[in-house]
């Protein structure tokens, strides 16, 4: 992993008298990561059958992940601007109506009779 100023990096030992491993995770800034980055690496001792060696990399891309989480506040935010009342209003709504793209229980259930009565 390439050093970049200001990375925090953790890095696990893992022991036992048939496999050892190691897994280093890093994050490029600690304060709002943009990339997580993490390896992994195991070994046997000699004649310890078919897996002697293994590793695998992986990156991670936190920009999507850091922009549904403001999309997250900012539905928290405006939930809360209803106050206890047009929470409760809200949630009858949504229960009512459904969220968008699903499917409302009034609608299921009429769904679900339609297609009994065509078996």
């Amino acid at each position: 992993m390439a050093a970049h100023p200001g990375a925090v990096e953790v890095s696990q030992l893992v022991t036992a008298p048939d496999l050892n491993g190691r897994l280093p995770l890093r994050l490029a800034s600690p304060d709002r990561p943009g990339l997580l980055e993490a390896r992994g690496r195991m070994w046997g001792p000699d004649g310890s059958g078919a897996l002697r060696r293994g590793s695998a990399k992986a990156r991670a891309d936190l920009v999507a992940w850091w922009s549904a989480a403001e999309g997250w506040n900012e539905a928290a935010g405006r939930l809360l601007e209803l106050g206890p009342d047009g929470i409760r209003e809200e949630l009858a709504r949504q229960a009512a109506e459904g969220r968008p793209g699903e499917e409302s229980e009034e609608s299921r259930t009429s769904r679900e009779s339609r297609d009994a009565s065509k078996d």
